[in-house]
Parts: C-alpha cells; sequence; structure tokens
C-alpha cells in the first residue's frame, strides 16, 4: 500500500488557506494508525510545519516537480493486490484551452504551491487534469486506486465513467466532461459572505489562469488523446462539490479543516475502519447535512465516482482484498455494464440527527491516530 498526502496553505502567497496542512497531516496519521499503512509507504507534502513554520526541507514540499515526481513514485511499480491512494487538500482552478473540445473547452488543474510560478514560458504552474489521470491510467489490473480531492472542481481531475452525488437519493449516473461556466457569479458566495454561526471560506483559487494563446495552438497541433484507466483496476473518487459548487474550508472548535475531511472522519469514526465505500459516502453525507443546519447557504454536495470494476457496497474502504477482488469482478462483468448499482441516502431518521456536539472532537481516537 502507498498514499501521497498533500495538503498546501499557500504560506508563499499570504497564507490564503489555514487548515490544509493540517488536514493532511491528520490524514496521514489514519492512514499509518488505522489502516495499516506503512510509514514509509506515506509520502506527505505540505508548505507549513505543524507549528506554523515554513516548511524547511525542500523535497517535501508541494511544488508542481515534488508532487510529479510523487506520482511517479505512488505508481511506477503498483502491482496487483496493493492499493495506492491520493489525498489532496487546497487549491484547484479551472484553465481555458480552446485546444479542447469545443463542448467543454475548460481544463480542471490543480494548485501546487509554486502555481504561481512560470513553467518556461507558461505563466503558471498548475498540474492539469489530463496529466494527473494518466497517472492513474498507467496502473495495472488489480489495483485499489483511492482519489480524495478536498478542494473545488476536483470531480473530474481523475475521472471515472460513474457517478454517484449526494444530493441526488439512489441516483448513480454515466459520468461526463461537463462544459464549465467560468462567471463568477455562478458560484454562490453567501455560505462564507453570510454564515454567522461558522466562519468559512472556499478551497477555489482566487483568479482563473489563462493558457497562453500559442500553447493552445500548440495543443492544436500535437493533441494529446487521454488513456482509459486499466478496467482491472478499482477506482474511487471523493471530491468535496459538483462543478459550480464550492468546496469549504470552516473553523470547527478550533481548528481549521476542509468540510469534505471533516465529514469523512466523521464517518470513519463512526463505522470503523471496515466499512464499504458506499457506508462511508453515505455516513459522511449524513454529517454533512447536519453542518448544513450551521451554515444554511452552503450549496457543497459529495460525489463519488468509480469505475465499476468494484461496486462501492462490495469493496472495503483502503482495503487490499477488495483490490484482489476487483480483479474477478472485471473479468466476470468484462462487457457488461456496470452502473446496476443503485445506492439509497439516508434520511434525517436515519441519520440519527447528530448534534454539532456529537462530532468527534480533536481529542479522539481517530485524531490521535489510533482505532476503536
Amino acid at each position: 500500500s502507498k498514499a501521497l498526502v498533500i495538503g498546501i496553505n499557500y504560506r508563499a502567497q499570504g497564507r490564503l488557506l489555514k487548515g490544509a496542512c493540517s488536514d493532511a497531516r491528520s490524514w496521514a496519521r489514519i492512514l499509518v494508525s488505522c489502516f495499516g499503512f506503512l510509514p514509509d509507504d506515506v509520502v506527505t507534502l505540505t508548505d507549513e510545519l505543524e507549528d506554523g513554520r515554513k516548511q524547511d526541507d525542500e523535497e517535501l514540499l508541494p511544488n508542481k516537480e515534488n508532487i510529479l515526481e510523487c506520482l511517479e513514485w505512488l505508481v511506477g511499480d503498483a502491482e496487483a493486490g496493493d492499493t495506492v491512494s491520493l489525498y489532496f487538500a487546497g487549491y484547484a482552478t479551472q484553465v481555458l484551452n480552446p485546444a479542447k473540445d469545443a463542448k467543454a473547452p475548460i481544463e480542471l488543474a490543480l494548485a501546487p504551491c509554486d502555481f504561481d510560478s512560470f513553467d518556461f514560458l507558461v505563466p503558471h504552474r498548475l498540474i492539469v487534469d489530463g496529466l494527473l489521470h494518466d497517472y492513474f491510467a498507467r496502473l495495472p489490473s488489480g489495483v485499489l486506486a483511492t482519489c480524495i480531492f478536498d478542494t473545488c472542481h476536483g470531480t473530474n481531475l481523475v475521472f471515472a465513467p460513474l457517478r454517484w452525488e449526494g444530493g441526488r437519493a439512489g441516483y448513480v449516473a454515466k459520468n461526463e466532461r461537463q462544459p464549465i461556466c467560468k462567471a463568477p457569479e455562478v458560484f454562490d458566495a453567501r455560505a462564507w459572505t453570510r454564515s454567522q454561526n461558522v466562519q468559512a471560506g472556499p478551497r477555489r483559487l482566487p483568479y482563473e489562469p489563462q493558457e497562453p494563446l500559442w500553447s493552445s495552438f500548440a495543443h492544436c497541433l500535437t493533441p494529446v488523446v487521454e488513456a482509459e484507466v486499466n478496467p482491472g483496476v478499482a477506482l474511487f473518487i471523493f471530491s468535496a462539490c459538483g462543478e459550480r459548487e464550492s468546496a469549504l474550508e470552516i473553523t470547527w472548535e478550533t481548528r481549521r479543516s476542509g468540510v469534505l475531511s471533516m465529514c469523512l472522519w466523521g464517518a470513519l469514526h463512526k463505522l470503523g475502519t471496515r466499512a464499504t465505500y458506499s457506508e462511508v459516502f453515505l455516513a459522511a453525507l449524513g454529517f454533512l447535512e447536519d453542518l448544513r443546519v450551521q451554515i444554511p447557504f452552503m450549496d457543497q454536495r459529495f460525489i463519488l465516482t468509480f469505475n465499476g470494476t468494484a461496486k462501492p457496497e462490495d469493496a472495503v474502504f483502503l482495503s487490499e482484498k477488495s483490490a484482489n477482488a476487483a480483479v474477478a469482478a472485471s473479468k466476470r462483468r468484462r462487457g457488461q455494464n456496470a452502473s446496476s448499482f443503485v445506492p439509497s441516502v439516508p434520511t434525517s431518521a436515519q441519520s440519527g440527527q447528530r448534534s454539532w456536539s456529537s462530532w468527534p472532537s480533536q481529542n479522539s481516537a481517530l485524531w490521535q491516530g489510533r482505532t476503536r
């Protein structure tokens, strides 16, 4: 098992976020202490240390070069039965690229800590969705791959063909690369401008970079065909929000954290470490709805995309056994429609109407990295 965990507060740009680095460190501790990952098999990149000082190890800075090197390490020697996981807390953005499909001329991109530097003649150093997806397309059959994007614009950073939207009960649909409107008024800012009970802010880059015109022409001359993920790979992607929604970072008790990360931790605290992807997703949705009472204008809905090789109700979260089962499932269902899974989203009565104070505290076993 291997995991790459990235948290970026953008300290060099004036500390645009405050909770991404602590989210990443917490997730890395959970992977080691609760899910059996070896410490040497979990790489954590943050631009800020736990005591608030600047990251002093250049190899652990989440700049573009280090992230790409670590992605190569993550997938490079993976083999059947392995589990690989990518966690990202920080900014993502949209980049207009006229060379892409006219129906969806937008690239999605992760913003490393050096996103505002020049990359040769390109005025930004972003990691676009096609590049990120290609790393996971190299995984061999029998691997369980899990991505968690606690950021805006995370839904199709790594593409999977099936989509389960948190706000649509029992609804799994074919996932498509949707045309995305870049107009700022699309995003509802009331969640952080009118929230009286909770301090909140979006995990979205404050401005949207442009692809240089000459670069677009270069793409037209040498079009890149995106590779498909091996059908024997079981791929699951948790995204914090939909295309026109805002992934929030909020202050809870004395801690600043992303809403998706907070709700996933609540789900794992409730369910333990042997829950399926479906159970984890549903439990996280329950916590999200409880939180919506505190932030009534919050529009974000969690999204789970997957490729159907393993069903969310069958695959155990981050379990190597699920990776082995994915190979057999792929062989059985080759040539069949994988979209037969029909989930059931819990009602308020089923979720138990948890109160804000009943969420796991910072001193709980989960925060300290100890399983129950």
